[in-house]
């Protein structure tokens, strides 16, 4: 191992240490990449997603969990992608002194969506980008532990994942239950982590500065009784309505509870960042983007102009130029009517936008094929080409050039 290998794992391995035990003082949490003890596996919640991280294809580990907000937007905890400092002898964190330091690469980032993670980089993984977001403010864990990761190109399609809806409305009430999601351990001792488990039924105890004095919980923080443990880190907490409404970031040694940073306190954050990574991966960004806000429109009908949800049968998609409700098709069942195709990414059957008519030196509109128009003009235009055509055949051969630049990685 040379020199600067070694020093990439080092700066890499804090990520990790910082999911250890902390001590039993209440000031001292463990940033846990937080797995769910007593739950069961979920093969069903494709929108809870498992992280992990490739370092220069030298070292791969799962570490934390995740929601995928978009098709190339992750939710998860800020300290699953960067190191932290000012952490207790036991690796705990210390609220006003775990802070945030470096920021890992977005180009290490993995995201998969299979029940089981993978333990080697490979096709069932989605590969981020240059684009990772911590949450903007200061550089302290808690109540900023939360972070945004962008995917490559378009993202995970709809008949691979469907992504969860972000809760922007508020945060939760003491006494409201949710279901937690995460890829973490499954015993309190360690062990298990991997594999996608839930647990329904727990209860938000508190909210932000509601909690009791000295519970080392922020504003934009809640605290829930999930037993949430090692490797849950970024999972989600799903409400009542199937919304996203806590990213987790720590809890107490033992896995007897949690601490989740509020999605609703980064509404505007996340928006502006979903917009933007829809725009990089040319994609419709998804309707509570445009809205401000997670409450669905109304669904639209087959062929009606829409931003979210169509009636059954049918989803929303860019079809004839335009975004509208299309018959749903998939890998098993890509049939689609005559003249549209199976869209794979979006789960819709779509047709190309129509061909624009294009207008003759005289003023008259008319579709742009050779026997239309102003005659003479095609018929010189024709000749130019063929003459152009004689010249390229004329021209020597172009010998290729098999050089190709070489690839690289880089951590931050």
């Amino acid at each position: 191992m040379t020199p600067k290998t070694l020093a990439i794992a080092l700066l890499i391995s804090p990520i990790l240490a910082a999911c250890g035990g902390a001590d039993d003082d209440p000031e001292q949490w463990s940033a846990a990449t937080q797995p769910i003890v007593g739950g069961e596996v979920d093969e069903q919640t494709t929108g809870a997603v498992g992280l992990a991280l490739n370092v220069l294809d030298l070292f791969f580990f799962g570490h934390c969990s995740g929601s995928l907000i978009a098709p190339n937007v992750v939710l998860t905890a800020q300290h699953c992608v960067s190191l932290t400092d000012s952490e207790s002898p036991s690796g705990g964190v210390i609220c006003g002194e775990t802070d945030f330091g470096m920021t890992a690469a977005g180009a290490a980032m993995r995201v998969t969506v299979e029940p089981v993670r993978p333990e080697a980089d490979g096709p069932e993984f989605y590969k981020g980008t240059g684009q990772v977001r911590p949450a903007p403010g200061t550089d302290n864990l808690c109540g900023y532990d939360v972070a945004l990761i962008i995917l490559e190109g378009q993202g995970i399609g709809a008949t691979r994942a469907t992504p969860l809806v972000p809760r922007l409305e508020g945060p939760p009430a003491t006494g409201d239950t949710y279901v937690a999601i995460g890829y973490g351990n499954t015993d309190p001792e360690g062990g298990g982590s991997g594999t996608r488990m839930r647990i329904d039924g727990n209860t938000v105890t508190c909210t932000g500065l509601q909690c009791p004095l000295g519970s080392s919980i922020a504003a934009s923080e809640w605290r829930g009784d999930a037993p949430t443990c090692s490797g849950d880190s970024g999972g989600p907490a799903i409400d009542a309505e199937g919304r996203v409404m806590g990213a987790l970031s720590r809890g107490p040694s033992g896995c007897t509870s949690s601490i989740y940073g509020d999605v609703s306190a980064w509404k505007d954050f996340i928006i502006e960042t979903t917009l933007e990574a829809a725009e990089l991966g040319d994609i419709d960004p998804p309707y509570w983007a445009l809205t401000g806000s997670s409450v669905p429109p109304p669904a639209a009908s087959p062929g009606e102009d829409c931003i979210g949800l169509c009636t059954e049968g049918h989803v929303c998609a860019r079809s004839l130029g335009k975004r509208i409700c299309v018959l749903s098709c998939d890998d098993e069942s890509p049939s689609c009517p005559e003249g549209a195709t199976c869209d794979l990414h979006t789960g819709g059957c779509v047709q190309p936008p129509p061909v624009p008519a294009v207008e003759d030196n005289s003023g008259c509109t008319a579709s742009p094929t050779p026997g239309s128009g102003n005659g003479s003009a095609w018929l010189a235009s024709l000749l130019a080409l063929l003459s152009l055509r004689s010249r390229r055949r004329n021209m020597p051969p172009v010998l290729p050039n098999w050089e190709r630049p070489g690839r690289g990685e880089e951590i931050a």
